[in-house]
């Protein structure tokens, strides 16, 4: 079964989290900023991985938890985004898919650790992007990999 971690601070995030679960996939939202918990806690519930604001802290609750893919909306701040991207690269996410606006930011994110970038002209086209993914996957849940589009 294909574990998913959603990276998104934002409520749009329900969308990836719904999609992915009805297509049979275990799926947690990652907690890690302190400034944006409340909101998230009651988006997400019980679905929230917890981790303190930190790389060390990231990496080592991500790890635990031994995620396959991860799902990365880009946060207000690119750079917070691509510390989380290393984060789960080292936590030994292997395919890292990250949601921007920005062109210019994906061989940045890239760099960091994503393999795939998507570039929206707005953040509500990701999850859009996302269903036409999972649309396409005609193999068992096991076999889908956001990798492969």
């Amino acid at each position: 079964m294909l574990k998913l971690l959603v990276v998104s601070f934002d409520e749009s995030g329900l969308n990836y989290v719904e999609q992915a679960s009805q297509k049979g996939c275990k799926v947690r939202v990652l907690d890690c900023s302190e400034s944006h918990h409340n909101r998230l806690e009651s988006w997400y519930g019980t679905l929230l991985l917890h981790a303190e604001g930190h790389r060390n802290s990231v990496r080592d609750v991500v790890a635990q938890e031994g995620f396959t893919d991860a799902l990365v909306e880009e946060s207000e701040d690119f750079v917070y985004t691509a510390l989380i991207i290393q984060s789960l690269r080292e936590a030994g996410v292997r395919n890292i898919t990250v949601v921007t606006t920005s062109s210019l930011r994906r061989g940045i994110y890239q760099r960091f650790g994503a393999l795939r970038v998507w570039v929206v002209r707005s953040m509500r086209e990701g999850p859009h992007k996302f269903a036409d993914l999972l649309c396409s996957n005609t193999g068992e849940t096991t076999e889908f990999t956001l990798a492969t589009v």
